[in-house]
């Protein structure tokens, strides 16, 4: 084997390996460079977290109890709704001391749904055994104080005034560990649209031409584009029509519910625009959760597309894109119920 020396080395061969040599130390350089900027960033983010950690708390110590309190009694009570609201400093260590401060009115059914921030169960009032929904949710930060509270008046707004959203009967506030509980009691509804429709039901009624279950769940999409049309003409997208957040109480009547994505839209010359826009985007959001995220591991894309081709949202969804569609035309149907 020949070995090359150093006679036999070029000045380009030379040139190249301290060029090599330089990256190499430049690179070497970067990266030292890198880990001082990722440790610098991981104290600020520590720090960042304990100053956070400290507003939090100054902001829950600085809340003027009564304040709060009659600000909630006004919003709630006095505008001509049905609902009782308290702010209670009370220490409470679970679910069953939240049914405590409801003055032991309700019994604890079970666990509905539990989330990052919130926890839902059913709760059956003792004197008439009717059921509701209770929330429990916990608010850690000022901004989210201020995004709970949005969500709750747009549903007071969307139930109240469109008669669209779950009715909300009672609301307290409760202080622990420098965190605040809020706990809500409203109206249940008896299933989700994708547990009433369950997608691979549907699907088999569609392929085996069982007109059925395929013509219910078509008949009621107007009622579906209706209910969304209608919130969006009264100036709020919900932006989160999925199909768990459509439901239905036990006489059919469809309602939408969870408003914490909503957003008021503004009053601009293109509001006709806006409105259109708004609609399209929650119509795909309902397609895209309902004919595809749930259902990859039973059908194909090309499976669900086909049954969603033969549905009346394709309709709406291709008219509008053609700008073929007149907003409004669904309103009509959103009163329209299914039957059990």
């Amino acid at each position: 084997m020949d070995f090359i020396t150093i006679n036999t080395l070029t000045e380009k061969d030379i040139t190249d390996i301290n060029d090599t040599y330089k990256l190499k130390k430049l690179l070497n350089d970067s990266i030292k460079k890198i880990k001082k900027l990722n440790n610098k960033k991981n104290k600020l983010k520590s720090e960042i977290n304990d100053i956070n950690h400290e507003a939090n708390n100054l902001w829950i110590n600085r809340i003027d109890y009564d304040t709060v309190n009659n600000y909630i009694l006004n919003l709630f009570v006095n505008i001509d709704y049905d609902c009782s609201a308290e702010l209670c400093n009370m220490e409470i260590e679970n679910y069953k001391d939240t049914i405590k401060v409801f003055n032991y009115s309700y019994d604890l059914i079970s666990v509905h749904k539990s989330g990052r921030y919130s926890d839902t169960y059913i709760i059956k009032n003792k004197k008439d055994n009717t059921e509701y929904i209770l929330r429990n949710t916990i608010i850690k930060s000022h901004k989210q104080f201020i995004e709970v509270f949005k969500e709750i008046f747009i549903q007071k707004y969307c139930n109240k005034q469109l008669n669209i959203a779950p009715k909300i009967y009672n609301l307290k506030l409760l202080n622990k560990d420098n965190k605040i509980y809020l706990s809500i009691i409203m109206k249940r509804l008896k299933v989700t649209f994708f547990k009433h429709f369950k997608i691979t039901k549907v699907y088999k009624s569609f392929t085996e031409k069982d007109s059925g279950l395929f013509n219910d769940f078509n008949s009621i999409l107007p009622t579906l584009v209706g209910n969304v049309e209608y919130i969006i003409d009264n100036g709020i997208s919900h932006n989160d029509t999925h199909d768990e957040n459509i439901c239905f109480d036990y006489d059919g009547k469809m309602y939408i519910i969870d408003y914490d994505n909503a957003i008021v839209l503004d009053n601009n010359d293109d509001l006709k625009k806006s409105k259109i826009k708004a609609l399209l985007n929650d119509l795909k959001h309902f397609v895209k959760t309902y004919f595809y995220f749930k259902c990859f591991s039973v059908y194909d894309k090309n499976s669900m597309y086909e049954l969603y081709s033969n549905t009346f949202l394709k309709k709406v969804i291709d008219d509008i894109n053609n700008n073929d569609y007149v907003f409004g035309e669904c309103i009509k149907y959103k009163d329209c119920k299914i039957i059990y």
